[in-house]
């Protein structure tokens, strides 16, 4: 996986409760990709369940999710750890970003293929956090919430861990209207991420600006769900996350210069997950209309003065 190294990979031998990766010494400073194909081994519809350290309280998690089944699309918050959905006799392949944030809070987004090799294909993606500090993470146990020998045999489960260089790792220390990395030589085959945990003062944007352009050269798309309310728009701006008064965002946007040499960013968040019952979940995409050679420059811009306060942490990777 580019920019990142296997740390364990599991093939379930029989029908288990759990699937579990073990001292693993995981910071702030790091974060990690869990890849799992997950087979069903019960007759009924089952939640696939992320726990971290053997924490296993229901009450300790919040997540956020948006569906797709058929033409249907529906969403909702619950106080529980999912990270995917499995069918009886079906499989869940899915994907999640894990993550430690600046405050010690493990994070994850998760985005699942659900009945994979099936004609009753379905989308979950879900934002998941956990509420008490946790650091560092020496264990995650891979479950399901009926518990007995749910994951199926078959079921395979991998653990990977960021080995990409770090180009920029910046923590706030006042508060700010404008964070910039500059020195930047991101051409048309790279590919960079920028992981962002932010602490707002206020109901902001914060946008992602390469070389300096402020202009309206650029529109985002996006797709919301906060409880059961989704909600869809297109704007004429770019922006990687929202911050809410005195509550933290997480996002991860996938940055790259297309061939043609437009400007794209993908970011997936949670927001006010230091507040988890009101934590929503949102995919920003957004595209450059102008053309550019290269990327000198990014600027992480809140769109009211002094909006990103201190304590807010931005790390700039480089997949390739």
């Amino acid at each position: 996986m580019l920019g990142y190294e296997l740390v364990e990979d599991i093939i379930v031998s029989a029908n288990t409760d759990r699937v579990d990766f073990s001292n693993i010494a995981i910071t702030e400073d790091d974060d990690l990709i869990l890849v799992c194909e997950v087979v069903s081994g019960v007759v009924s519809i089952r939640e696939i369940l992320l726990y971290v350290n053997d924490d296993d309280v229901q009450s300790n998690y919040f997540r956020q999710s948006i569906n797709a089944k058929s033409t249907v699309i529906a969403s909702d918050r619950a106080n529980y750890s999912s990270i995917g959905l499995v069918y009886p006799g079906k499989m869940c392949v899915l994907r999640a970003n894990v993550k430690l944030t600046a405050t010690g809070k493990l994070v994850a987004l998760s985005q699942a293929t659900v009945n994979a090799g099936s004609s009753d294909i379905l989308i979950n993606n879900y934002g998941m956090a956990h509420s008490p500090s946790t650091s560092p993470i020496i264990s995650l146990s891979v479950r399901t919430d009926v518990g007995v020998n749910a994951i199926g045999i078959g079921s395979r489960l991998q653990l990977y861990k960021r080995v990409a260089e770090v180009i920029a790792d910046i923590t706030v220390a006042s508060n700010t209207t404008k964070v910039d990395i500059s020195g930047l030589t991101i051409g048309k085959t790279n590919e960079y991420r920028l992981i962002s945990d932010i602490l707002a003062n206020d109901y902001i944007n914060i946008g992602l600006h390469p070389n300096d352009d402020f202009s309206n050269n650029f529109y985002r798309q996006e797709l919301n769900a906060n409880g059961a309310v989704i909600s869809a728009n297109r704007f004429n701006s770019t922006q990687i996350s929202y911050g809410f008064p005195n509550q933290r965002s997480f996002a991860i946007s996938d940055i790259k210069l297309t061939n043609s040499g437009f400007f794209i960013c993908i970011s997936n968040g949670i927001y006010q997950y230091t507040l988890p019952s009101s934590m929503y979940l949102s995919k920003l995409y957004t595209t450059s209309t102008n053309a550019m050679t290269s990327i000198n420059k990014l600027s992480i811009v809140a769109e009211l003065s002094s909006g990103i306060k201190a304590g807010s942490r931005f790390q700039l990777i480089k997949l390739k």
